[in-house]
C-alpha cells in the first residue's frame, strides 16, 4: 500500500539516517539522529552546543531512548544514572519529556556542569560509553586541547619568569601542592624575597580573583575580619566578608586572600573562626562546604545585612595564603596554626640572579575550581588503590614520629592525613621526586613546630638529622643543622630564623 511506499522510500533516501526508529527494530541501534550518533551498544557521540554544557543536561531523541535505559518511562518519569567524567562518578539522572516533542532530558549534578564551563565557547563533541547498566563515562572531544596538571603548572612558572621573578627550585610546584592539599598556606621567609608577589602573580597566571589584606597589629578577634555590630546596632563589614561571599556565590573560580604580614597580630586570635570551620570542611552534593563563620546572629538588628551576607561558610574556592616575617614587631605561631597549614619558607638569597630580560610575553591559562580544590579531606576520601602507597608514607611518619616523642613534639592524625594528601596529589600530579616531596613536607609541617632549650629538645634533632641523611632529605637535613647549631650557640633552638 501507499504507506508502506513511502516507508521503504524514506529509508532508501536516508540510508543508515535515522530519526524515528523504533526501539524493536536492529536499525535503531545505530545512526544518526539530531545532533546524536549511535556509533554502536554501547558509545553515543554529541554535537555539543551552549545548551549540553549547562547544568540542566541535553535533550536525546526519543528515538534513541534505549542507549540511556530509559525506553520504559512514562511521561514525566525519572531514573537516575551515574555520569563519570575524568574518572570521577556524578549523579545524574534520565526524564521523559511531557511535550509533544517526545524526547528524553539528561540532568547531572551542578557541579559536573561547572566543569564544563571553559568549554561552552568552542566546538566540541561528547561521547558517551555506557560502562554498565545506569553508568555513562563521557569524555569531551575538540576545543581547545586540556592540559594536564603537570603543563599547567609549568605554565603558571613561566608566566611568573614573564613578569620578571625567578623563584628557586620547585616553590611554584610545592606552592600549588599546599594549596591543594589545604587551602591555607603560609609563605615566610627574608623580607624582599617576593612572598606577596608570588601570590598575586599565582592568581594573576591561572585568572583568579586576589584579594590582598594588610593585617594590623591590634587586631584581636574575627570581628575585624567579618564585621561587627555598631553601637546603632548596625552591621559593620569586616575586611575580607564581602570577597568570601563573593566566592561563594561564584563556586568554579578560584579566589586568593592574601594576609599580608599575618602575624603582626596573634594569628590564634583573629583567625580563630577561620581555624575552626577549616576543621569541619565536607563534601555535600559534590561541594566543599563548612560550619559557619558568620550566621544571622552575628548581625544585630541590622534589617540590611542578613539579606546581603546570610549565612557565610569558608567555600571551597577559597585559598588563604599568609605571608611572615619573623622579628621583633611579631608574633611566633601556635602548634594549633601551624598544625592546619604548609608553612613553606624561601629565605635562600642570590643576588646574583637576574631576570632574563626578555620581552618574550607568556599567556595566562583558565582553570576552574577543579585545579584547586581538594579532593581529599579525610583518608576515606582516598582510593583503594592507593592502599599501599599511603601505608608507606605512613610506615615512614610514623619511624619519624617516634623520634619526635622524645621531646614531646610528636604529631597527630590531622598532621598525619594533609601529609599524605600532600604525596597524593604529587603523586597524581607527577609534579617532583617523592623523595623531594617528602623533604618538603618534613620542612613545612612537622619541623615549624620544634622549638626549646631542653636537652631532649638537642637530642631529639640529632636523631631526626640521622633519618634525613640516610634518606636523602636534603633541605630538612640542612634545616636540623642549623637548628643543633643555634642550640649549641644560644641554648635555645626553633624553625624560625
Amino acid at each position: 500500500n501507499d504507506t508502506c511506499y513511502q516507508d521503504e522510500a524514506f529509508h532508501m533516501l536516508t540510508h543508515d539516517i535515522i530519526y524515528f526508529a523504533s526501539k524493536y527494530d536492529a536499525e535503531s541501534k545505530i545512526g544518526i539522529f539530531d545532533s546524536w550518533e549511535i556509533i554502536d551498544e554501547v558509545t553515543a557521540i554529541k554535537t555539543c552546543d551552549k545548551s549540553f554544557f549547562d547544568y540542566n543536561g541535553s535533550g536525546v531523541p526519543k528515538g534513541i531512548c534505549w542507549f540511556f535505559d530509559a525506553e520504559d518511562l512514562s511521561s514525566g518519569e525519572t531514573k537516575s544514572i551515574k555520569v563519570v567524567y575524568n574518572g570521577k562518578e556524578y549523579a545524574g539522572k534520565v526524564a521523559n519529556d511531557t511535550t509533544d516533542r517526545r524526547r528524553v532530558r539528561i540532568f547531572w549534578s551542578t557541579d559536573l556542569g561547572r566543569l564544563f564551563d571553559t568549554y561552552k565557547n568552542v566546538e566540541s563533541k561528547a561521547t558517551f560509553v555506557k560502562k554498565q547498566t545506569g553508568v555513562y563515562e563521557i569524555t569531551i572531544i575538540g576545543g581547545e586541547k586540556e592540559m594536564t596538571t603537570k603543563e599547567q603548572v609549568a605554565a603558571i612558572r613561566k608566566y611568573i619568569e614573564a613578569k620578571g621573578f625567578n623563584y628557586d627550585g620547585s616553590l611554584i610546584e610545592n606552592f600549588y601542592l599546599g594549596l591543594k592539599s589545604k587551602p591555607f598556606v603560609i609563605l615566610a621567609g627574608t623580607s624582599g624575597t617576593g612572598k606577596t608577589r608570588l601570590v598575586r602573580l599565582f592568581a594573576e597566571a591561572i585568572k583568579a580573583e586576589y584579594k590582598l589584606v594588610s593585617v594590623r597589629p591590634d587586631w584581636s578577634d574575627s570581628s575585624d575580619l567579618f564585621g561587627h555590630v555598631d553601637l546603632n546596632q548596625k552591621f559593620v563589614p569586616g575586611a575580607i566578608i564581602d570577597f568570601v561571599k563573593q566566592a561563594e556565590l561564584n563556586p568554579n573560580k578560584p579566589y586568593f586572600l592574601c594576609l599580608d604580614e599575618m602575624n603582626l597580630a596573634r594569628v590564634e586570635y583573629y583567625m580563630s573562626d577561620i581555624l575552626s570551620a577549616i576543621e569541619t570542611r565536607r563534601y555535600e552534593s559534590g561541594m566543599i562546604i563548612t560550619d559557619p563563620v558568620v550566621s544571622s546572629a552575628n548581625y544585630g538588628s541590622d534589617p540590611h545585612a542578613p539579606g546581603r551576607y546570610g549565612k557565610v561558610i569558608l567555600p571551597g574556592n577559597l585559598y588563604i595564603v599568609g605571608t611572615v616575617n619573623m622579628d621583633e614587631t611579631t608574633f611566633p605561631f601556635s602548634k594549633k596554626v601551624l598544625d592546619r597549614a604548609n608553612t613553606i619558607e624561601f629565605s635562600y638569597v642570590d643576588l646574583l640572579s637576574m631576570p632574563s630580560f626578555s620581552t618574550a610575553s607568556a599567556d595566562k591559562i583558565t582553570v576552574t575550581n577543579e585545579f584547586l580544590v581538594s579532593k581529599y579531606i579525610t583518608l576515606n576520601d582516598c582510593d583503594a588503590v592507593d592502599k599501599e602507597y599511603i601505608a608507606g608514607v605512613c610506615t615512614t611518619l610514623s619511624r619519624i614520629n617516634g623520634i619526635l616523642e622524645i621531646a614531646n613534639a610528636h604529631i597527630g592524625y590531622r598532621v598525619r592525613d594533609e601529609i599524605v594528601f600532600y604525596m597524593l596529589n604529587n603523586r597524581e600530579a607527577d609534579l617532583l621526586d617523592d623523595k623531594v616531596a617528602f623533604d618538603n613536607q618534613i620542612m613545612q609541617k612537622i619541623l615549624p613546630r620544634i622549638q626549646g632549650s631542653s636537652e631532649s629538645i638537642k637530642t631529639m634533632l640529632g636523631e631526626l638529622l640521622k633519618i634525613c641523611e640516610s634518606e636523602k632529605y636534603d633541605a630538612s637535613a640542612k634545616k636540623i643543622n642549623f637548628m643543633i647549631k643555634r642550640y649549641e650557640e644560644d641554648g635555645f633552638t626553633s624553625y624560625w630564623l
